[in-house]
């Protein structure tokens, strides 16, 4: 959240803000699977809240696409997985032909969207790794989509942001 709120203390100031994908942090700390899961909630809401009070204020490199780090496919990836995921509870209570055709759909356009993803897990892991790896991105997807309509509906309903740390 630091960064976020540094930030917006550069715009405030006068400041243009540019997004260098060409940096890298690395963060030496031991996360626990429940405070990585907070962490990368909070963060989503936070980026998300970022972009739609500061939309204005946020500028790319000339010829860079996307948001932050994030590209257009993986971006689809998150969108497919919240539509995969709200289609199997439909499947739960109604099994019909119309949600199984819909499922395989979804599930190959989510696969397809993260292509270049599988390829890397592919090569020289474990099957378990694999499968740990299939369904920990997957489960990074659903909360990133969480956070992200959480922080929308935030913004629509003026709902107090006091506990992501943001100001404005």
């Amino acid at each position: 959240c630091e960064d976020f709120e540094f930030g917006q203390r550069f715009s405030k100031a006068g400041y243009k803000i540019y997004i260098d994908k060409s940096l890298e942090v690395i963060h030496n700390r031991y996360f626990s699977f429940i405070t990585l899961v907070y962490n990368d909630f909070t963060k989503a809401i936070n980026l998300t809240h970022l972009f739609l009070i500061w939309k204005n204020d946020i500028y790319r490199y000339p010829g860079e696409k996307g948001i932050l780090s994030i590209s257009i496919k993986q971006q689809l990836g998150i969108i497919f997985t919240m539509l995969l995921l709200i289609n199997l509870c439909l499947l739960f209570f109604h099994l019909s032909p119309v949600f199984i055709a819909t499922e395989l759909i979804l599930l190959s356009f989510t696969i397809m969207a993260n292509i270049d993803f599988w390829r890397f897990q592919w090569k020289g892991k474990s099957i378990l790794f694999k499968i740990q790896s299939f369904l920990f991105t997957y489960f990074e997807h659903l909360l990133s989509a969480i956070a992200v309509i959480t922080a929308i509906f935030r913004r629509i309903f003026k709902k107090s942001k006091g506990d992501f740390g943001l100001t404005r």
